[in-house]
């Protein structure tokens, strides 16, 4: 046989495998990958429920979300990202994947893993990851990043665990930003939503072919707007209320994309392995 069709053959036997298990496996809980997030669970709101309750988390929630992200992009250190605020967001993105279940499981447990190293990296060495910056700094001046090419370190450096959450940080954003819009059709698939902003976003570029096939499977099971919004439970909100939480969100998530993107740029950072 020949040896381009039989790799194109098993490419497609491995997307069919994924997509496989993506609709007949259980739901993948990213709470329980969670090893330290620094929120405490919120009490379940007692209040008019809006969404079928039953099957709900109770503790994602969007308003808390975009809080945390605007309280980060409003700091007086803005402009050098605080890591503790930048984390204490991102777990709660994190709970917000973990609503959706399977649809985002091509970026949920990856997610999980790099917000856990960059918590465990901070503890170790408190001064040196305060922010995003000082992190930089830090891990240059101690010949701790591992550029392309070099030689590999004995632990995987902050720098470039972050760079990928900050990749993932726009997919998010854009895929936030096509939710609200033309929100009185509850009938527009999701999934497309999400298909469009990961192939808006700088992650297609680092994924190898294989990856990008599929995500492209896996959002498959992403459903209609309207199902979105009562899948995220959060049961003392109406629909607006819920995307114009995640359109604050999103305007708070760009300007801290920003702000890294720049400290990255400045250092020459954006294209570590």
């Amino acid at each position: 046989m020949n040896r381009t069709l039989a790799y194109t053959i098993l490419s497609f036997l491995v997307i069919f495998v994924i997509y496989t298990g993506l609709n007949c496996s259980g739901d993948t809980n990213l709470d329980t990958q969670v090893k330290d997030l620094s929120s405490d669970d919120m009490a379940e709101p007692q209040v008019k429920k809006l969404a079928d309750t039953k099957s709900c988390s109770k503790k994602f929630s969007v308003a808390n979300m975009s809080m945390l992200f605007k309280n980060c992009a409003e700091r007086s250190d803005v402009d050098n990202v605080n890591m503790e605020c930048y984390l204490d967001s991102w777990f709660e993105l994190i709970r917000f994947l973990n609503s959706m279940g399977k649809g985002f499981s091509f970026i949920g447990s990856d997610v999980v893993e790099k917000c856990n190293h960059l918590k465990a990296l901070q503890n170790m060495t408190q001064e040196g990851y305060e922010t995003v910056e000082s992190m930089v700094l830090h891990e240059k001046e101690n010949d701790l990043i591992q550029y392309k090419g070099k030689s590999t370190k004995p632990i995987l450096s902050g720098s470039r665990t972050l760079l990928r959450l900050h990749r993932a940080l726009i997919f998010l954003k854009i895929f936030f930003d096509k939710i609200c819009e033309n929100t009185s059709d509850e009938s527009a698939k999701v999934s497309q939503m999400c298909y469009d902003a990961y192939h808006a976003s700088p992650m297609p570029k680092y994924h190898p072919w294989l990856v990008r096939k599929a995500v492209g499977m896996a959002v498959l099971v992403l459903p209609t707007r309207k199902t979105f919004a009562n899948q995220l439970c959060q049961t003392d909100l109406t629909h607006e209320q819920i995307y114009e939480y995640l359109r604050e969100c999103a305007k708070h998530m760009n300007l801290l994309y920003e702000n890294t993107e720049k400290i990255y740029q400045r250092y020459e950072l954006m294209d570590l392995p």
